[in-house]
């Protein structure tokens, strides 16, 4: 099935697959989506449940730039996040590589300068709700780390989620020289005690 502009006639979307899974009440769906100049502009899977006309992403899913550069590209199992996903740079260049288990962050996430260096390193388990963050100039010194802890919280339709990721435990900051500059203890995102300064030679402020 097609969609197209009432104006100019073009395509702007194409259902390629609409297929029942055998002994579910699930159907499966494929789309494309177009621009103006007939570029593929995304790519799309998902589930729809006639009986509720409820749909939930379901498969890869992929984005792309206005001169068809890959954009984006994720993949959901039943609705909920899962696998690498990946974003680029107009460029091509990878910005930014995230892990899901089946909804929570999973692994190490990573995020890229333009140029392809490493910008910021997380590190998630599924199976707990911490994890850790590394910081980087472009030169690659380290710029700031600390301990991480997500909010979790029910999702009636996808299940568990992780929500927002918050500093816990001691955080550091450095100067591009490699020298301490900061330290502070948080607890969930709440600051404890007076933070540590020093100035670039190392003298507390």
């Amino acid at each position: 099935m097609e969609s197209f502009d009432t104006r100019t006639g073009r395509v702007l979307s194409k259902y390629s697959e609409c297929r029942k899974e055998r002994g579910s009440p699930w159907v499966k769906t494929r789309s494309t989506y177009f621009n103006a100049s007939g570029d593929v502009m995304g790519e799309s899977n998902y589930k729809i449940l006639e009986s509720k006309n409820k749909s939930i992403p379901d498969g890869v899913q992929k984005s792309y730039y206005y001169d068809g550069q890959l954009e984006e590209e994720s993949r959901y199992v039943q609705g909920k996040k899962d696998g690498v996903w990946k974003w680029y740079y107009e460029n091509g260049q990878l910005g930014q590589e995230s892990r899901y288990v089946q909804g929570p962050r999973d692994g190490v996430w990573k995020w890229y300068y333009e140029n392809g260096k490493l910008q910021n390193e997380e590190t998630y388990s599924y199976r707990s709700r911490n994890g850790w963050l590394k910081s980087y100039y472009e030169n690659g010194q380290l710029k700031a780390e600390g301990g991480l802890v997500q909010d979790l919280f029910k999702s009636l339709i996808t299940g568990i989620v992780e929500g927002k990721a918050k500093k816990n435990g001691v955080w550091k900051r450095y100067y591009e020289n490699g020298q301490l500059e900061q330290e502070e203890t948080y607890s969930e995102g709440n600051i404890i005690g007076k933070p540590k300064s020093f100035d670039e030679n190392g003298n507390p402020k």
